[in-house]
């Protein structure tokens, strides 16, 4: 029975590899998703500054969630995959510097993936499930169960740039623990943490912005399809009413390509149509993010010798910041 994996494009020869695969094209499609935002008295009339504003103590509950389809051909038979995949994050502020700064713990406290293919094969874990996994989500979980909960220690401007990054002792002991594959381990060694943080938190402006303003910025990183480049491009919209509470928005376009040449399996992958982009929300009295709905649309072409192997990506990616504690608030911006 051929092993399952969420995409092929992560197939050597168009053969699977390791679960691995499906965190690097996770890391594809999570370069912009965090933001926050507070207004200052000292900006200039009709602008706001864009900053984080997290209290020492404080405690947050991240959800991350990403909806997948992928219909491939090309080379062999037509196949389809949808894939599910969720992870619950904590965020503890444990101090705060003059300059908006803020040192914090984060630690993975859950996560779930749900997969099922065309020719009728499925996947199913969720690290908090009580019941034994079986077959393949045995073996993802004997790789990831040793990592859930252990604490990740990093420090953060208050426009989100990751200044510092390092595992915490447990961290690290469990990440040497792991029977994980090294390119699962890579994800979530301190290199690999510093990556997937600097690809899902937008470095905000500098400067304070009026309605229209863009800024950009540019994401480069490694991956088994190869290098990968993501230039984003953030617009402020204002404040808009979503569920009667007042919030920033931000909208967001994506362009994603990858570097010439083949990549470490062998393969050129090129991107031949894509369409990218959503919508960020941010408290401005709190000073955080609240919640961001991201849609990607793409097609990968990847080359092997002869053959030329096509992949659509439809891909939903939904962020919640919530306060620790709380029950789940799903709020749906229009």
């Amino acid at each position: 029975m051929r092993k399952l994996v969420p995409f092929s494009v992560c197939r050597l020869t168009f053969r699977p590899l390791s679960m691995a695969c499906y965190f690097a094209v996770i890391a594809i499609t999570m370069d912009s998703i965090f933001a926050a935002a507070t207004a200052s008295a000292a900006d200039p009339p009709g602008a706001k500054s864009l900053r984080w504003k997290l209290r020492d103590g404080e405690s947050l509950r991240v959800q991350f969630s990403q909806e997948m389809v992928m219909k491939s051909s090309g080379v062999g038979e037509a196949l389809s995959t949808e894939a599910d995949m969720s992870m619950e994050l904590q965020w503890r502020v444990t101090g705060t510097q003059p300059d908006g700064s803020m040192q914090m713990d984060q630690s993975i406290e859950r996560l779930r993936m749900e997969m099922k293919t065309s020719d009728g094969e499925s996947l199913v874990y969720d690290s908090a499930s009580k019941e034994p996994p079986q077959g393949m989500a045995a073996t993802i979980a004997k790789g990831l169960k040793p990592l859930i909960g252990v604490t990740f220690l990093q420090e953060m401007s208050d426009r989100g740039q990751i200044t510092s990054i390092k595992l915490s002792p447990g961290a690290e002991e469990a990440l040497k623990t792991a029977h994980a594959g090294a390119q699962l381990k890579d994800v979530f060694s301190q290199d690999g943490m510093r990556q997937l943080i600097s690809e899902v938190t937008a470095v905000l402006p500098e400067k304070p912005v009026r309605v229209g303003d863009t800024w950009q910025a540019v994401n480069t990183t490694n991956s088994p399809l190869g290098p990968l480049q993501t230039e984003t491009t953030y617009t402020y919209r204002g404040t808009v009413n979503v569920e009667q509470r007042a919030l920033e928005r931000i909208d967001v376009a994506m362009k994603i390509g990858f570097g010439d040449g083949q990549n470490a399996l062998g393969l050129n992958v090129k991107v031949q149509g894509q369409h990218n982009g959503g919508s960020m929300y941010f408290d401005a009295a709190a000073g955080r993010f609240v919640q961001s709905v991201i849609k990607q649309d793409m097609t990968l072409a990847s080359q092997l010798g002869n053959h030329t192997h096509l992949q659509q990506l439809q891909t939903t990616l939904r962020m919640q910041f919530m306060p620790a504690g709380l029950p789940e608030r799903t709020a749906r911006a229009k």
